[in-house]
């Protein structure tokens, strides 16, 4: 029942072209943790391209404020993605 209802089991049907960058933080409870490297193995299983980064001090909530952050691991990559030159 469990697998039948993880985001893990879809990395085979989704469809992308760009590498697909995973993030997770320390601070996370294992479960979390576990999560998110069972969904980047299920998707790299799948042959698609990713990356699972964790930020040192952080959980979930802290993660996703750093996507403004253009000089945090998680900034930084998604300025990259786009194309763009993040400020050093």
């Amino acid at each position: 029942m469990r697998w039948r209802k993880s985001s893990a089991r879809s990395a085979t049907s989704i469809a992308w072209r760009r590498r697909l960058r995973w993030f997770t933080g320390t601070l996370e409870t294992p479960e979390f943790q576990r999560q998110s490297r069972d969904f980047a193995a299920a998707v790299k299983a799948a042959g698609k391209p990713v990356t699972l980064a964790v930020m040192e001090g952080y959980n979930h909530f802290e993660v996703m404020e750093q996507l403004g952050n253009p000089y945090s691991l998680f900034g930084r990559a998604v300025l990259t993605q786009m194309g763009l030159n993040p400020r050093t």
